[in-house]
């Protein structure tokens, strides 16, 4: 079993968290379970709820807590934890854990068009949603494609690229689509000039926004009484939105931001760990009476 996904921020979770032997704790992206094999040692008399969209990254979760009996494993987005958390009978979390990035095992491991370089143009983390990007970047308008990059990507050369690739279409591997948008840039630049356009389409397709905002709006209600939630995001559509949640928490005098600022990945960790890089952490931990 090929491990790609390297955790992120774990020791600051965890640290966090303030574990004891027998506190419930939800990881709801999960991913190969990098995080929760450091948190089920901790954990031995209490409950770890494992959840994840994508069927086939838990089954290696699965085999990788395996030696671990507390461990409840759910398949579907993390906006559904309330119904799911009911569903199995658990109790309310001490910790909850979001890691809204997108694992290594859907960039190395997988061809669904996440990698510039894939052969497929899918970009769907489960594969049984009906959208994908190839039917996206073929079918829709170009000022559909302008908004989506525009919006999703924070990209602000949308309509040039929009253009480029209405003119060029149709597209069937990620490959072309990312060579399209490298001539259409005409520009070095330091990153590839495709990332905020395969960003824009992997968050529509996999309605990631909206996913998170739902989920905000019942997180605290699934924490208990002195509970913590840690969210790890690593882009400003993300972030924006779990900062604006907190704050509104906060004000509702529902507990209190551990952080003000977002904790960033020392430069040791992003060295030994690139995908760190872009990384952000915030943390809220709700009062105890409630």
């Amino acid at each position: 079993m090929k491990i790609y996904h390297q955790p992120i921020l774990a020791t600051t979770i965890i640290e966090a968290f303030r574990l004891s032997e027998s506190s419930i704790v939800a990881d709801l992206t999960t991913g190969e379970g990098g995080h929760s094999e450091l948190i089920a040692p901790l954990i031995q008399n209490g409950k770890l709820f494992c959840m994840d969209r994508d069927n086939e990254i838990l089954s290696i979760a699965r085999s990788r807590l395996n030696k671990f009996t507390h461990v409840e494993y759910v398949c579907d987005t993390y906006n559904n934890l309330t119904t799911r958390r009911l569903e199995v009978g658990f109790p309310l979390f001490d910790g909850i854990l979001v890691d809204m990035g997108i694992s290594m095992f859907h960039f190395k491991g997988v061809q669904r068009g996440f990698s510039f370089e894939d052969d497929n143009l899918d970009m769907r983390l489960n594969p049984e949603l009906t959208l994908t990007a190839e039917k996206i970047i073929n079918t829709f308008s170009e000022k559909d494609l302008s908004d989506i990059f525009y919006y999703y990507g924070e990209e602000f050369s949308s309509r040039r690229f929009a253009q480029a690739v209405v003119r060029q279409r149709p597209f069937f591997s990620a490959k072309d689509l990312a060579q399209c948008i490298r001539h259409a840039a005409n520009r070095k630049t330091k990153t590839h000039p495709a990332t905020k356009i395969f960003q824009a389409l992997r968050i529509y397709v996999n309605d990631e926004l909206e996913i998170a905002e739902n989920f905000l709006k019942e997180a605290v209600n699934n924490l208990a009484p002195g509970g913590t939630l840690a969210i790890l995001t690593f882009h400003s559509l993300e972030d924006r939105i779990v900062k604006n949640a907190f704050k509104e928490f906060a004000a509702k005098k529902l507990g209190n931001m551990l952080n003000k600022k977002p904790i960033i990945p020392d430069f040791g960790e992003i060295r030994n760990n690139p995908a760190a890089r872009s990384a952000k952490l915030r943390i809220f931990k709700r009062n105890l009476c409630i």
